[in-house]
């Protein structure tokens, strides 16, 4: 069984709620969740993991979803890693198969590097990933979808036990808002980097 101060340990990653209040005017939207764990163990540099989540005014909370709906990992970590945030600009079904596009391009692109090495003899190894590079340009050609905030912790697997503990990412926005007033003109409302809301997930070891 695990227990706390454990140097590696199994644990659980599930969004409990987000609130971002440069989205509070708006109505509900879907947007892309991703959550990344930057080198959680050994030999591991980064796991990443992406939810489709519903905002109503800026604000998820994922009491009455399923566990398919919030839960980002259920990973090995060791010692200090780090948990990094992002959500997207709101999605339609559209931006979803472009995004999906958009990943198989990177993954595609990661192949043709490996191609690339497995094949020793000059000239050789550009026929050899000719069809993959082409490939990877066509689906990269799809971008990847703009980010709203974005967030980050430094986290300790010795840290967490078998009870559920939250743990809160502050959220920086990624974009400058500006608002047009009659009388004073342009009037910057958020900047970047300043502070826009917060995640909160649930972590447990298992």
């Amino acid at each position: 069984m695990a227990t706390a101060k454990q140097s590696k340990q199994n644990l659980q990653f599930t969004l409990i709620s987000i609130d971002v209040p440069s989205l509070h005017r708006t109505g509900t939207n879907r947007h892309l969740l991703t959550t990344e764990l930057i080198w959680p163990r050994t030999g591991v540099a980064k796991k990443s993991s992406i939810l489709t989540i519903p905002l109503s005014k800026g604000l998820c909370v994922t009491d009455c979803m399923g566990l398919a709906g919030k839960l980002c990992f259920r990973e090995t970590c060791e010692g200090g890693f780090g948990f990094a945030v992002n959500l997207s600009e709101s999605i339609t079904a559209t931006n979803i198969k472009k995004f999906v596009r958009y990943l198989a391009g990177k993954s595609t692109d990661i192949l043709a590097d490996a191609a690339e090495d497995a094949v020793p003899v000059p000239m050789l190894d550009e026929i050899a990933t000719l069809p993959l590079v082409y490939l990877s340009k066509q689906l990269l050609a799809s971008a990847d979808p703009t980010h709203l905030v974005e967030g980050s912790l430094d986290l300790d697997a010795r840290d967490f036990s078998e009870t559920p503990t939250e743990i809160t990412v502050p959220l920086v926005s990624c974009r400058s808002i500006v608002r047009q007033s009659h009388s004073r003109g342009p009037q910057v409302q958020l900047r970047k980097k300043d502070l826009d809301g917060q995640a909160v997930f649930s972590v447990f070891a298992y």
